[in-house]
């Protein structure tokens, strides 16, 4: 029995042996990373093939969208290479023959990997103001704005596309519409520190019986006059304001209206220009009535639909697409620039910026600077007929223009605005004629400021870039309780 034991005792520990016997841990491991492989990879081929759908259907979306902005806005050769190249990808996408397609697929897949790769960077950095150097926006409601010229600022446009608080619209509140340029919109600034917002407390506080009154900030950056009647227009008969304070430039507000081929940084199907004909009668350029009726529709268009463009709000947003887009536009002011200007020219302009033409501000003006002043005058004065035909108030509000040099001539509260050769509100003396004589109110900024004596450090406090930028938060604060001064309280005198 001990024997049958122990051979069967015997025969069980060598059958068992063997089957007991432990694995070396790297197979295991090896098995058991093979195992997880195989168990992801389902997860990753559904990844990619996911990515390949959004990435190949938004390549067909961008090709059917590029060929709808080919027959609204004409072709380029920008253009016309990227609508290439998307229906390149679209096609290639729809191979039939299996091994190519599979490669074709892959690349994509890769391609959509990469732009969102870069997409979410760009968002990300523009989301935390660390993005440097660019400035996207578009004029659409709702648009993606991110501003990192002399300030950086991260936001949207309101519902009608302004740069500004939401309007209420409210029928009840008196509306008062701001109408300007660059120095209006404000993109450098949050929208509640711009001089509008300031002005309606203002105004809301002091308020006699309760009556509330509802500032319409509408700016648009490269605006001149001519875009101001059309704004002014479209400010009475939609947003139905019942007064207009316009804001003129005077840095370039005097020679953005008139279209000289040697100058202007903007062609006359780009920009609203106008001439005086030989009845010296005002009319427009006849290669700008294309840009009037696209500027005008755009922002009916925008004030009757919440989307009025899909396009350009699927590009507006997408900040690679955005970021392309300005450095095509840098790269074509550039090249316009160096056509344009001649080493004398450029070295005269030294002190000014790119878009200031230093001829207007001398103190015997030329040809060209007249003529500039007479058109501004007669748009001027179209705006004056049309608000007294609506039975609208218009005032009007002067920015003035601080050159570089400025500062390195004049230092404390002993400064003036007339210096080598140039004098820097001389437009101040002509719009307030003008508006004396049509009782328009006027305020004019720059007047006040000297008399004032505001300090050199001050001035550079009141616009960015040391003095020589847009209005700061600060600029926008003294604007607004100026202007308040001025035009609303009944103890104040004219500053005229």
């Amino acid at each position: 029995m001990k024997n049958k034991q122990n051979k069967n005792n015997g025969h069980s520990s060598t059958d068992a042996g063997p089957q007991n016997e432990t694995p070396p841990a790297g197979s295991k491991q090896k098995q058991d990373s093979s195992k997880k492989s195989r168990k992801n990879r389902p997860k990753i081929k559904i990844l990619f093939h996911i990515v390949f759908w959004i990435t190949w259907l938004t390549f067909i979306a961008l090709t059917v969208l590029t060929l709808l902005d080919f027959k609204r806005s004409g072709s380029s050769l920008l253009k016309g290479t990227f609508f290439s190249f998307c229906l390149i990808i679209s096609i290639l996408g729809a191979y039939p023959r299996q091994p190519l397609r599979k490669r074709f697929q892959t690349l994509i897949t890769w391609t959509g990997f990469l732009f969102l790769f870069v997409e979410l960077t760009l968002q990300i950095l523009s989301l935390s103001n660390k993005l440097p150097a660019v400035c996207v926006y578009d004029h659409i409601p709702f648009g993606r704005l991110y501003c990192a010229q002399e300030c950086r600022v991260s936001g949207f446009m309101n519902r009608y596309g302004w740069h500004t608080s939401p309007f209420k619209l409210s029928p009840d509140a008196g509306k008062i519409a701001l109408i300007g340029d660059s120095y209006i919109e404000a993109f450098q600034i949050n929208p509640d520190q711009h001089l509008g917002q300031k002005l309606q407390n203002l105004l809301n506080k002091h308020a006699a019986n309760g009556q509330k009154t509802e500032i319409l900030t509408m700016g648009i950056s490269g605006a001149g006059p001519a875009q101001y009647l059309e704004m002014i227009k479209i400010a009475v008969e939609y947003y139905q304001a019942r007064e207009i304070v316009l804001f003129l430039f005077l840095g370039n507000d005097f020679s953005d209206t008139l279209w000289d081929p040697n100058r202007s940084m903007k062609k006359p199907d780009r920009y609203i220009y106008y001439t005086i004909n030989d009845e010296q009668n005002l009319e427009i350029h006849p290669q700008s009535k294309k840009a009037r009726e696209s500027f005008t529709t755009k922002l009916i268009n925008n004030y009757k639909h919440p989307f009025p463009d899909i396009n350009r709000f699927l590009k507006n947003h997408c900040m690679t697409l955005s970021i392309i887009k300005i450095f095509r536009q840098l790269r074509n002011t550039e090249q316009e620039a160096a056509t344009q200007e001649t080493e004398t020219t450029m070295s005269q302009n030294k002190d000014f910026s790119i878009n200031i033409v230093p001829d207007h501000f001398t103190l015997y003006p030329n040809m060209e600077s007249v003529q500039g002043e007479l058109i501004t005058l007669k748009i001027l004065d179209r705006c004056y007929q049309y608000a007294k035909e609506k039975n609208v108030q218009l005032k009007i509000v002067s920015i003035p223009y601080f050159p570089g040099h400025f500062y390195e001539k004049f230092s404390g509260s002993t400064w003036s605005f007339t210096f080598d050769n140039f004098d820097y509100i001389r437009h101040e003396g002509i719009i307030d004629l003008f508006t004396q004589n049509r009782d328009i109110p006027y305020l004019p900024m720059g007047q006040w400021m000297e008399e004032n004596r505001i300090t050199t450090h001050n001035l550079q406090d009141i616009y960015l870039r040391d003095g020589i930028g847009h209005l700061s938060s600060r600029g926008h604060q003294l604007f607004a309780d100026i202007i308040y001064e001025t035009f609303y309280t009944n103890n104040t005198k004219s500053i005229k």
